[in-house]
This record gives structure tokens, C-alpha cells and sequence, in this order.
């Protein structure tokens, strides 16, 4: 079995992106068994927004459409508890999950100032990589 095989979660496109895609993530596996400690974790992303701003992010990206109204939180909670009981009943996932929403209101933020300056790491822009998404779904 080759590497192609173990990581088809890769092989999105037959356009050079999915092999570019490939290569960076074996190319970050190498650089982090050469320069960090065996089991060591890194994040590997941009930055982090709300959902609010990435759906603005998007509309802007596309130069159409319209940013949806953000549920309020007491709705929200709502919903979560009225769809797990419903889920449960109809097998089918609730509309938002109570775990779900319970880390949203977390506020997590995932920092990767680590795998950045210990393996050398630089990341696509998140709004570069919106637009590089949105031109191949459209595609």
C-alpha cells in the first residue's frame, strides 16, 4: 500500500493543489521529527475567527450573497437541549449539538506561534485560503 493510499483525505482535486497539500503535510511531519521531541503536539492553523466572520469573510470573498443574522444565545441553548431530546427520538443528529455549542461559548483559540517558530512554519492566509476553496468548489 502506498503513501497515496493512507492519506486519500488529500486527494481532492486532480489540480496540483491536492499534491501541494501532500507534500506540505509530509514536509511538516519531517521537519517535526527532526526538530522537536518525540510526542510533542503542534496547531497548525491561521488564525482564528467567529462564525460571524467567516461567513462575512465568505460574502466578501464572493462579492455576493448576504452575512446570516446570528442566533442569540438563549435560543440557541433552546435548541440544543429541544433538538438532543428530538435526536434521540428521530435518530437523526439535533440541529446543534449541546457539546457543540457548549465549545463555541468556550472561546478556545488555538495558537500556533509554537509550530511556527520551532519548526519554521508559515500559513496561508485564512482569507486566501477561503478564496483558493470557493474557486475550486465553483470549479
Amino acid at each position: 500500500m502506498g503513501v497515496r493510499s493512507k492519506w486519500p483525505c488529500y486527494d481532492a482535486g486532480h489540480d496540483g493543489r491536492a499534491r501541494y497539500r501532500r507534500h506540505r503535510t509530509r514536509r511538516i511531519h519531517v521537519l517535526a521529527t527532526e526538530k522537536a521531541k518525540r510526542g510533542e503536539r503542534f496547531i497548525l492553523s491561521d488564525r482564528t475567527v467567529t462564525l460571524l466572520e467567516l461567513a462575512e469573510i465568505i460574502v466578501d470573498t464572493l462579492g455576493k450573497g448576504k452575512v446570516p443574522r446570528v442566533m442569540p444565545l438563549g435560543l440557541a441553548k433552546i435548541v440544543a437541549t429541544l433538538g438532543e431530546g428530538i435526536a434521540s427520538l428521530s435518530k437523526r443528529p439535533p440541529l446543534i449539538p449541546k457539546g457543540q455549542l457548549h465549545f463555541m461559548q468556550w472561546g478556545a483559540e488555538p495558537l500556533s506561534t509554537r509550530a511556527q517558530e520551532k519548526l519554521g512554519l508559515s500559513f496561508m492566509p485564512l482569507d486566501v485560503g477561503i478564496a483558493n476553496t470557493l474557486e475550486y468548489l465553483s470549479s
